[in-house]
């Protein structure tokens, strides 16, 4: 019985640390997605905004 409980102990830390490392990966994939959408639109900002100054030069 003493073996169980170790074991059963064991494998909950497995599952918790799989569970976080699974959120941690989950939330940077959100996370770089909103900034490379972000960043993207940004990008495309300026470089109509510098086109617009080369077409009024």
């Amino acid at each position: 019985m003493d073996n169980e409980k170790k074991i059963k102990a064991v494998l909950m830390v497995i599952l918790i640390i799989a569970t976080l490392l699974g959120l941690n990966a989950l939330i940077a994939a959100v996370q770089k997605t909103g900034k490379e959408t972000h960043t993207g639109s940004a990008w495309q900002q300026e470089l109509t905004l510098h086109g617009e100054k080369i077409a009024n030069a």
